[in-house]
């Protein structure tokens, strides 16, 4: 599972601060029950108890992505793990024109984003 935890630019709605906290991110786990999670976000310090858990990463976890700098391209990585994962959690609902059906998408928030 790939969980990608927006908190923090373009956020205006106090439903997302409320969806994006850990709790409910373990709620999201909990009712998809991956092996293992790894969560892309913006604000590392606010989620990083998480870590804690058995089988919770961030890139922090990783020495070659712990060495990367540069924020887009650690994203653009970042996205390619999202690719590739079974489960995929974005923090919106947003509409997908994907028909692939080799994954499970789900969202922290029924929340639409910046639309």
């Amino acid at each position: 599972m790939c969980i990608h935890v927006r908190r923090g630019d373009r956020i205006t709605n106090r439903q997302i601060n409320i969806d994006t906290q850990p709790n409910n991110i373990i709620k999201v786990i909990y009712k998809y029950k991956p092996t293992k999670v790894y969560i892309m976000t913006n604000k590392l310090n606010e989620l990083k108890f998480l870590s804690n858990i058995k089988n919770i990463y961030f890139y922090t976890n990783f020495n070659f992505l712990k060495k990367i700098n540069d924020n887009y391209y650690l994203f653009c990585i970042e996205n390619i793990i999202m690719k590739f994962a079974k489960i995929r959690c974005s923090t919106f609902n947003v509409k997908l024109n994907s028909k692939n059906n080799n994954y499970y998408h789900c969202y922290l928030t029924n929340y639409p984003g910046w639309q």
